[in-house]
C-alpha cells in the first residue's frame, strides 16, 4: 500500500489529519486522500487538488475516488507544500501545508572527466 497524506473536507475547510512525515524526491509514491464530509460536495463530479511548492511549482490533479498522486515536481526540493482543493462551480477550500523533508538521494552525475 502506498503512502498517504489525508486531509478532510468540510465546507471549504481543509485539515490534514495523518502524521506521517514525506521526504523530497520520491516520484509516483505519495498519494493524497480527500474525504468531503459535508454534503455541498456531494453533487460535485469533477474534484481538483492543488499543490504549490516554495519555489512556486504549482500542479493540479483529478482527485479519484477521493485519492491522487502528490506531484513529483512540487516533491523535489525539501521545504513546505502547500495543498487546496477546489470543485464545480466553484467551491475552494484553504491552503493547507505540509512539511517536506530533505532526501538522503542524489542522483549520480553521468559526466566523468577521463
Amino acid at each position: 500500500m502506498l503512502t498517504q497524506l489525508k486531509f478532510r473536507v468540510i465546507n471549504q475547510h481543509l485539515t490534514r489529519f495523518d502524521s506521517f512525515s514525506p521526504v523530497s524526491g520520491s516520484k509516483n509514491y505519495l498519494l493524497a486522500s480527500f474525504e468531503f464530509l459535508t454534503s455541498d460536495w456531494d453533487s460535485i463530479d469533477t474534484k481538483t487538488a492543488v499543490f504549490v511548492n516554495e519555489q512556486n511549482i504549482k500542479q493540479e490533479v483529478a482527485i479519484s475516488d477521493g485519492i491522487c498522486f502528490v506531484p513529483f515536481e512540487v516533491l523535489t526540493n525539501s521545504g513546505y507544500i502547500y495543498v487546496s482543493v477546489y470543485g464545480g462551480d466553484r467551491i475552494t477550500t484553504n491552503s493547507v501545508p505540509v512539511f517536506i523533508e530533505a532526501s538522503g538521494y542524489a542522483e549520480e552525475d553521468e559526466t566523468q572527466d577521463g
